[in-house]
């Protein structure tokens, strides 16, 4: 092949054309468009929402179950879910879209344009007009004009925009927004930055800011995302993208500590429009606490109280079809809690169970689940002010066991209706039992029977306060 040229001048310009579509966004195109995407799909998003939420059949169900309940035990009943209509949040959105217009990416705000994109540098001036005097005004002006607000805007306006938040004279960047345009929103928060953007703002206060004498350390990273799966068919996510730590000092001069594990996601939410589903999805750990004790109880006491998790997974779906309610799989790996070095809760071993939520004949609210077969060991007696049911479980190992093929329990009452009716558990097909390891004790309950708190305890024993009765 020979190279002419004209085969040299066609090559040279390949390059200069990817370099010239690598420059900034068009202003223009940036203050049409940011505002009026962020808008239309939060628009979106809600509708999605609410269509899930009001037209769903499982939703209806459980609340209609839950509510014979509450009547048996005279309690008010429970509202059905309703999310309103996107109209009433609508001049919310227009109004946010208004003011990304107007206040944010306009020509005045300008500070710099280049092959890396816009910079916005956010003026006082144009934020400060509800203020009635000058002396309001020019302080107003002054605090924003001090933070030096700046937004980095990189991208296509008509694909994927980013936009990188920052702040003071070093542009410690906290923040990032993603615009993808007609599918998601996402925003990520950077934690050592945030901290140090405070220690900064700290140094040039009059006096420190509390914060950021009190936090010893401060970092990780986690984004949350809205994203269109379909029409009418949103997904809400967390995720830690990296570990986040924090070490943070009270007023009482006692150290909090905090360790969250990175998980994407960690969290997530599906609304489904069209078929008017709901989906959760949970996955957290590894997490480690450690805090005063006083903290947790609000006695006056600062000996250290400390929570370790592993993991804990939570998918659930919901059904569109009754008599089916949802379906999904819980499990929880190894967890401790410790006070003062000493065991509070002791949860070995993995446990998964998958279950299904449901309604019965009688429209009662069911759940079937795979074999359970969980031990764990509590000591809440020991910590000094513990109260409530917690502090009942005493110093025991307690087991809990509900197997056999489509084991399932119904939730009823005794000694109702009205105000002396007790909640109950009935169990409708499998084995159910309670087992105090340590004392030796068990409570079995025979299908077709509830087992309930009793009134008056029968004897001393742990399961002193629980029985059996006949029931609905």
């Amino acid at each position: 092949m020979t190279l002419t040229l004209k085969t040299w001048k066609a090559a040279l310009l390949i390059p200069l054309t990817v370099l010239c579509a690598c420059g900034p966004p068009p202003l223009e195109e940036v203050t049409e468009k940011t505002g009026r995407s962020f808008a239309s799909l939060t628009g979106e998003a809600w509708d999605a929402v609410a269509d899930s939420t009001n037209g769903s059949t499982a939703l209806l169900d459980f609340v209609n179950a839950l509510n014979l309940t509450q009547a048996d035990l005279g309690l008010t009943a429970i509202p059905r879910p309703n999310i309103q209509s996107r109209a009433t949040a609508q001049a919310t959105l227009d109004e946010a879209e208004k003011f990304l217009k107007e206040k944010v990416f306009v020509k005045d705000n300008v500070e710099s344009s280049g092959p890396g994109g816009i910079v916005f540098l956010l003026r006082g001036k144009a934020f400060c007009g509800s203020f009635t005097t000058a002396a309001s005004i020019a302080s107003c002006e002054k605090a924003i004009d001090d933070q030096q607000i700046r937004v980095a805007v990189s991208g296509n306006p008509d694909a994927r925009l980013v936009l990188d938040i920052a702040m003071g004279p070093n542009r410690y960047s906290p923040v990032t927004v993603v615009l993808d345009k007609d599918r998601a929103i996402e925003i990520s928060f950077r934690l050592d930055q945030y901290r140090a953007l405070l220690d900064e703002l700290s140094a040039a206060s009059a006096s420190p800011l509390p914060y950021a004498t009190q936090i010893e350390a401060f970092e990780g990273e986690y984004r949350m995302r809205l994203e269109k799966l379909g029409p009418k068919d949103f997904a809400i996510s967390f995720d830690v993208t990296r570990d986040v730590k924090m070490n943070y000092r009270g007023v009482d001069k006692e150290l909090r500590t905090y360790v969250l594990g990175a998980r994407s996601p960690m969290y997530r939410v599906r609304f489904d429009g069209i078929h008017h589903t709901q989906e959760m999805n949970i996955d957290i750990g590894p997490i480690a606490w450690t805090l005063p004790v006083s903290d947790v109880t609000g006695v006056k006491e600062t000996g250290p109280f400390a929570v370790s998790l592993q993991g804990m997974k939570f998918d659930i779906a919901t059904a569109a079809v009754s008599p089916s309610i949802a379906k999904g799989r819980l499990s929880l790996m190894p967890m401790r809690a410790t006070y003062g070095g000493s065991d509070v809760v002791d949860l070995p071993g993995a446990h998964t169970a998958d279950f299904e939520v449901g309604t019965g004949p009688d429209g009662r609210l069911k759940v079937t689940s795979t074999d359970v077969d969980v031990k764990a060991r509590f000591r809440f007696s020991s910590v000094p002010g513990w109260k409530g049911d917690l502090a009942a479980l005493g110093d025991e190992q307690w087991r809990v066991k509900l197997t056999g093929p489509g084991a399932a329990v119904k939730l009823s009452s005794v000694g109702g209706p009205g105000k002396n009716a007790r909640l109950a558990l009935k169990l409708i097909a499998g084995t159910f039992s309670i087992e105090a390891l340590t004392a030796q004790d068990t409570l079995t309950v025979p299908t077709g029977v509830c087992a309930v708190k009793r009134e008056t305890p029968n004897g001393t024993g742990p399961l002193a306060s629980f029985g059996t009765a006949s029931c609905q």
